[in-house]
Formats: C-alpha cells, structure tokens, sequence
C-alpha cells in the first residue's frame, strides 16, 4: 500500500492526534506532518471547526507551552504573520524535533547555489525585458538595486516561491513613480513542461519583491533542478509548450 495523502495538500509523513486551541476552549482533532507543512483536521462539528494548513516557510519558531486541563504538554507554532497556533498533543516533544528537521531541510534543499543564481537572473531578465524599465538612468538604478537588495524574508510553497528585500544602506530610487509588479516574463524548465510565471514588485522606486510560480500549481510543483533555464515572454512560451 502507498502512503496515505491528503487530497491537494500532499504525502503525509507523520500524524496524531491533537487538540487545537480555539478562542477560550480546546478543538479535538488530527494533525499531518506533510512534506511542506501542517495540516489539521477538526473533529467538531460547530461552524469554527475546520481544517487549516501552516506552511513551512510561514513558521518562525517552535515552543513548548502548558496546555491547562490536559497532562500532556503542547506546542506554540509562531507564524511570520503575527499569529500563533496552540496545539495539545501527546510526544509534543517528538512533534517539535520532527517539525523542525522539516522545516530546517525544506529550506537547504530549496535555496540550493542553483536557486540562488535562477533568481538573480531573473531580476536582471525582468529588468531588461520590460520596455518600461530600460529607459536612460532607470535600468542603471535597478541594477544597482540589485545589486545591494538583501533577503529579508524567503517563502517556498509546493508551487511558488516569493522573496522580499530590504537595503542596509541609502540606494538611489526611481525619481518617477514606479508602483506594481511587473512580470510578462516567463522561465522555462525542463522539468516543468508548462513554464514558470515570474513578477517583480517595486515599491517607492525600489525593487522589493520577486515571485515565481509554476501555471499548473500542485500538479507541476516547483523544481528541484535549476541547472538549467531559458526566460521567455508568454508568445515564446506557448510556442514551445505547444499551445501555438
């Protein structure tokens, strides 16, 4: 027999039962392990039970806390935006070891040297590729923005990665006003048939985003070789997948 699955969310790796804390009262219910976060399952029937998921990429870290009225302890999942997650289990402390090798292996095997220089490429490609950011000065300031651009915060998910950036130092800005993101570039890669979707938001004048994602979402994940990639605009990119 394979190994059990949650329909849309993928492989289940580890499970048990949990209870999760929901306002002032404790929700029985099932918690997975997935190869790229959490899934729980509620077990109630009243309207605030439900399922919900936490990626990887959105926990913070990891605590233990004192769950009141169960003998067992618990686990605080802190996520990056500003919520908490409070659930009650047995072998809490096997729960937090095996969720941080996760989370600690998911993001090596993700932001591999090839990665790393796919999306740099692909800053500069969006960058020469948009007619309206390679007039006279403009392109010179986002390369120099690239250049200086520090990770603030990285996220993977199944199908997509998005990168935020922030300066340690003064920058030069675009003087004109340049809001939105800015994409109708495309990555092909041998392991994703349909192409990856790309977007470069600037904020302010400064480039502060990039976002990929592959079109068919769960079913073409994100890849794990980059050896190899061509960018492309969306014409170029139905042609070779066939739709033209």
């Amino acid at each position: 027999m394979g190994k059990k699955r949650i329909s849309g969310y993928g492989e289940v790796l580890y499970s048990g039962v949990a209870n999760r804390k929901v306002q002032a009262y404790y929700e029985r219910g099932q918690l997975f392990l997935l190869s790229d976060g959490l899934y729980y399952q509620s077990h109630s029937k009243n309207i605030q039970g439900k399922a919900i998921s936490i990626l990887f990429s959105d926990i913070e870290h990891i605590d233990f806390f004192k769950a009141r009225g169960f003998v067992s302890g618990g686990l605080e999942v802190v996520l990056s935006n500003d919520k908490t997650e409070y659930f009650a289990m047995r072998h809490y402390k096997e729960w937090k070891q095996l969720i941080e090798q996760a989370v600690a292996a998911q993001k090596s095997k993700r932001e591999t040297p090839e990665f790393l220089a796919f999306e740099r490429a692909a800053l500069e490609a969006i960058i020469y590729s948009d007619p309206r950011l390679t007039s006279d000065g403009t392109i010179d300031t986002l390369l120099h923005q690239v250049k200086a651009a520090k990770v603030g915060k990285r996220y993977f998910t199944v199908s997509s990665f998005w990168t935020n950036y922030y300066y340690e130092c003064d920058v030069p800005c675009l003087t004109d006003i340049y809001e939105g993101i800015f994409g109708g570039l495309n990555a092909f890669v041998p392991s994703v048939p349909n192409g990856i979707g790309l977007g470069l938001t600037i904020s302010e004048g400064r480039i502060m985003q990039l976002e990929g994602y592959t079109y068919l979402g769960l079913a073409e994940p994100w890849p794990d070789d980059l050896t190899q990639f061509e960018f492309m605009d969306s014409d170029a990119l139905s042609k070779r997948i066939g739709l033209r």
